[in-house]
């Protein structure tokens, strides 16, 4: 992959802002891994490219799942108490498994858990910079298959107990809401 093809993400005070130059679909791959944006079924899902964390963690390759039994509905987030360890930027599994000890209840992250599709059932909610990724790569088939331009994203804002992140696929934007509020939410797997 050249830095040309690259896609830089940058989370800073005013937000987050993506940079995605623009990458010719019909151009052959060169790794094992499909070209972005295409269904890749031996892994479950559509492929939405390499995220390489600049926290130490090895670099991965994301997967949506964009079928109709992954179709997460409308919910609240869950409860409005703080809940510190739901604050990764990077790592949605973690957040995932931490809301589910403090609210074993919470009807999306129960729905992501149980979730089986293509034979993989290690789904998970994802975090802010993984929920970027999803825009800048996928963002037009995540909204047409949501049905709407906005999903939860699995971090709470810190400070603010009854809030959470949201994704605006339409838009790229990332805001938060309130954990009332209704909204989708979006299944990913990682492949190493």
């Amino acid at each position: 992959m050249g830095s040309q093809d690259r896609i830089l993400i940058s989370i800073g005070a005013d937000g987050v802002s993506i940079d995605a130059p623009s990458i010719s679909l019909s151009r052959a791959s060169t790794s094992a891994h499909p070209i972005v944006r295409s269904v890749w079924g031996e892994q479950g899902g559509t492929y939405a490219g390499i995220v390489t964390p600049w926290d130490g963690a090895p670099s991965y390759g994301l997967i949506a799942a964009l079928v109709p039994e992954a179709k997460i509905k409308r919910a609240k987030f869950g409860p409005t108490a703080a809940m510190p360890a739901v604050s990764s930027r990077w790592d949605g599994a973690s957040n995932m498994r931490t809301l589910l000890d403090v609210d074993p209840s919470n009807e999306i992250a129960n729905r992501i858990r149980d979730l089986e599709v293509g034979g993989f059932s290690d789904w998970h909610w994802p975090s802010r910079i993984e929920s970027a990724h999803l825009y800048a790569s996928l963002g037009d088939q995540i909204q047409e298959f949501l049905g709407v331009s906005a999903a939860w994203i699995c971090e709470q804002r810190p400070g603010f107990p009854s809030d959470a992140y949201v994704q605006y696929f339409g838009d790229g934007g990332q805001d938060w809401g309130h954990k009332d509020d209704e909204f989708g939410a979006v299944a990913v797997r990682r492949v190493y």
